[in-house]
């Protein structure tokens, strides 16, 4: 089976965690960066839960047996526990009721799976093997993550910045504008580090020079 990679917001989401073990703990770590709410049922937990319940406001947990009650408000559910029919009534009960599922049973039971993530401000890469090989994504994405420049969360922030800027400065002319992001974006990404504001005043009055040569040029 072949998954669609899409990018969604989930913040304020509320995740229900079945299971207590180093599995649904790095899972649920690696949901709580982007604002999920996590409710975690589980007859016993891993002394890591300890620490969580104790720094994240948005973690939650209940020690004792699950039961399908504890799912009618989810809006993402993972399925992590040594019981593999419990995971599997969990995925089923999920997948009738179109409520994202995640179960350790693997891609069959699943509806969404976790990718490697690499992640930096605004700009994240995610790499996934359809449940084959987690080893392989993971190796896969600390190659991309070792071939990425450093602060490339801020570079993307800044040509955000710049893309506003350019879009005031020129409404009307799209096409050109597309064009002269394509250029700003490949000098910002080759630099060897974050440029300065003047290395940024520079390449903007560059471009702004263009864009009114190019005008000038279409309207003789």
């Amino acid at each position: 089976m072949s998954y669609f990679p899409f990018f969604t917001d989930i913040e304020g989401w509320l995740c229900v965690t079945v299971g207590g073990g180093k599995v649904a703990y790095r899972k649920v770590c690696g949901l709580l960066p982007f604002g999920v709410l996590v409710h975690a049922v589980a007859k016993e937990f891993i002394p890591e839960f300890d620490r969580l319940e104790q720094e994240e406001v948005r973690f939650r947990r209940s020690t004792r047996p699950f039961c399908l009650e504890d799912l009618k408000k989810a809006d993402l559910v993972i399925a992590a526990t040594n019981d593999i029919e419990l995971n599997r009534t969990i995925s089923r009960w999920c997948k009738q009721r179109k409520i994202p599922v995640n179960s350790v049973q693997g891609p069959e039971d699943s509806s969404f799976l976790f990718p490697s993530l690499f992640t930096d401000g605004p700009v994240t890469a995610a790499v996934c093997t359809g449940g084959e090989s987690p080893v392989l994504a993971h190796l896969l994405k600390e190659r991309i993550s070792h071939s990425i420049p450093d602060h490339m969360g801020e570079r993307a922030g800044l040509l955000g910045a710049l893309r506003r800027e350019m879009k005031d400065r020129f409404p009307d002319s799209g096409g050109l504008r597309r064009d002269l992001s394509v250029r700003l974006a490949e000098a910002v990404f080759n630099m060897d580090k974050l440029p300065s504001s003047e290395e940024i005043q520079a390449l903007l009055a560059e471009c702004s020079q263009t864009m009114y040569i190019k005008k000038e040029e279409e309207n003789t």
